[in-house]
């Protein structure tokens, strides 16, 4: 399994601009934390190669989560789904079905006191739209910081997905639509 995705993920594949402008937010200490569902390095790689960027801060798997602070020193990037390279990886539809609860409780006071801002995910994973996100609502404040969904212009509306309209109907006005280039 391990061999099949460290051969599907590419680890030679560049960096998009959009990783690029992650990494130049990320040496500017404009976002600090990274939530991603992906199992590629991609993120991590391309802050490295950013030259204001000394550490990047690596929450692969649970022994891990004692890294994570919410006010953090320097870039983290939390793997909410494991890490292939750590046979942690949770990329079955079972295992998509819950985040991991201890991680889903470590990253509550960060959701409830910082915006968040989604950027290339379609909300479709129950352990991330139910576990840490709708039934998290009320612990977070609503997400009274805001949760900002960003979307490609002339792509299909991620609203139209059935967990984010829920996510829509259980904060209000906190979610917001943001069409990007």
């Amino acid at each position: 399994r391990k061999e099949f995705f460290q051969r599907v993920l590419k680890p030679d594949v560049p960096a998009s601009e959009g990783y690029r402008r992650l990494a130049n937010l990320l040496a500017r200490r404009m976002v600090r934390t990274v939530l991603t569902t992906n199992f590629d390095d991609l993120v991590i790689r391309t802050a490295k190669q950013t030259p204001t960027v000394r550490h990047v801060e690596e929450i692969f798997t649970e022994s891990d989560h004692t890294l994570f602070r919410t006010n953090p020193p320097h870039p983290q990037v939390v793997y909410l789904h494991g890490s292939v390279n750590h046979y942690t990886d949770r990329n079955l539809i079972a295992e998509t079905q819950e985040l991991n609860k201890n991680l889903a409780n470590l990253l509550q006071p960060l959701l409830r006191d910082h915006p968040l801002v989604v950027i290339g995910y379609r909300g479709t994973e129950p352990s991330i739209m139910k576990d840490l996100l709708i039934n998290r609502a009320e612990q977070c404040g609503r997400f009274r910081e805001g949760i900002y969904w960003c979307r490609l212009a002339g792509s299909t509306p991620v609203q139209d997905s059935p967990l984010v309209a829920e996510l829509g109907a259980t904060i209000g006005s906190n979610l917001q639509f943001v069409q990007i280039d």
